[in-house]
């Protein structure tokens, strides 16, 4: 059930538009790559429950290697039917996201800005949300 969901919410946003998994630019065929974390080290303060999601997105070649000089306007992740949109701070994170459990799947679109060349890509299978200790 819950994937069907997933899968209806991702055919259903952006509105009336596919979003693929990968494009052409410039002749390099490039995807979207997504780390996904909370961090769990030990704070001054710290209520010990771990750090919010934090996703950094990168396009990424065929052979896995980032590409330089791509920017991302906004990022939507999906997890167990909830929804969080974020824009990247200047070092490209999206911080201060939603506390869904580590080693839960999130689904993820980025709209990202590369070379004269904008839109939305989707990562190909969701990616595990990892913690930081």
């Amino acid at each position: 059930m819950r994937r069907f969901l997933l899968w209806l919410i991702l055919l259903a946003w952006p509105a009336g538009a596919e979003v693929p998994e990968q494009v052409e630019i410039g002749g390099l065929k490039v995807r979207l790559q997504v780390f996904a974390w909370r961090d769990f080290m030990p704070q001054i303060g710290g209520e010990g429950s771990g750090s919010p999601l934090m996703l950094t997105p990168s396009l990424v070649d065929e052979g896995g290697q980032p590409l330089p000089g791509v920017t991302f306007k906004e990022i939507v992740a999906t997890c167990e039917g909830k929804e969080w949109r974020a824009v990247p701070d200047s070092g490209g994170t999206a911080r201060g996201g939603p506390r869904w459990p580590t080693g839960a799947s999130v689904m993820v679109q980025a709209h990202y800005s590369y070379k004269g060349k904008d839109g939305w890509l989707r990562l190909a299978r969701p990616a595990g949300i990892g913690r930081t200790e």
